[in-house]
C-alpha cells in the first residue's frame, strides 16, 4: 500500500469525507433496490404515459394520492 501524504488536515478530512459520502450512497442504492420501489414507479410511469391530455390535466388540478401500494414487510 501506499502512503499518501496530504498538505493539510482539512484536505485530508475532505477526501476522506467524499469517500465515505459514495460508500454510504452504493449501501443506500443497493438497499431501495432490494425493495423494489423502482418496479412499482416503472408502472405508475407506463400508466401516465397511456393517458390522454384531458386526463393529465384533470390530474394536475386535482391529483390523486396514495397511488403507490408498497410492501413495508420489505422495507
Amino acid at each position: 500500500q501506499s502512503v499518501i501524504i496530504f498538505k493539510d488536515v482539512e484536505e485530508r478530512k475532505r477526501l476522506l469525507s467524499n469517500c465515505l459520502v459514495e460508500i454510504y450512497l452504493d449501501l443506500i442504492l443497493d438497499y431501495i433496490a432490494n425493495t423494489g420501489i423502482s418496479d412499482i414507479r416503472a408502472s405508475i410511469a407506463e400508466e401516465e404515459r397511456d393517458k390522454g391530455l384531458q386526463e393529465q390535466a384533470r390530474d394536475r388540478m386535482h391529483p390523486k394520492l396514495h397511488r403507490m401500494d408498497i410492501s413495508y414487510d420489505v422495507l
